[in-house]
């Protein structure tokens, strides 16, 4: 009974369609948006779930901390969502030490050839935040300190026409080592970061 009733209350059935809603609602927060679709008997077709979620805060975040704090990449296994699909935290460190996201990606798998694809996606949202902010879009809840440092940054970005943190903290991970020194800006020659750490 107790089921009946919490299920009165969703708006989905299940935890693949309130992705799929959620993407919907929110195309300004939601990236690299793919269904699960299983393949056919001969191995064709299908795709695989994936799904990354930002905002322009957290944008902003790794705009003004990124240069000098670098960045982690960090994906988790259990209990972190309904469909046991891994979360991979994109986080950066502000001045006083504290955690600042900037993104999470829901994956089927957490393999390098999906974390590229994912990073790639945060990556042009960056770009495309850092334009925006060069075309007066708004920097919310900032001080005046840290808006000119992400103005700053922003313009760099844009004149790079890449993002390239200070470097990547990860954990003994080969595929987001390799996701991150083959997936970001491949059309870039030199590496994305200027260390990898883990």
């Amino acid at each position: 009974m107790w089921d009946t009733v919490r299920a009165r209350g969703r708006l989905a059935k299940d935890a693949f369609e309130a992705l799929g809603q959620f993407a919907k609602k929110n195309p300004d927060r939601v990236f690299g948006y793919s269904t699960y679709a299983k393949p056919n008997k001969d191995g064709s077709g299908g795709s695989k779930l994936t799904v990354g979620v930002t905002d322009d805060y957290s944008l902003d975040s790794a705009l003004l901390n990124s240069p000098k704090q670098g960045m982690s990449l960090d994906s988790k296994f259990r209990g972190v969502n309904q469909n046991y699909a891994p979360l991979t935290a994109l986080n950066t460190v502000s001045s006083v030490g504290a955690l600042a996201p900037t993104a999470g990606f829901i994956t089927q798998d957490v393999q390098a050839e999906t974390l590229s694809g994912m990073l790639r996606e945060a990556e042009q949202r960056i770009l495309e935040r850092a334009r925006r902010i060069l075309d007066g879009a708004e920097i919310e809840s900032r001080s005046a300190t840290d808006t000119a440092t992400i103005k700053k940054n922003a313009a760099a970005v844009v004149t790079l026409g890449r993002w390239k943190p200070r470097f990547w903290m990860i954990d003994k991970s080969r595929a987001e080592k390799s996701a991150i020194l083959n997936g970001m800006s491949i059309t870039a020659k030199s590496p994305s970061c200027d260390r990898l750490t883990s």
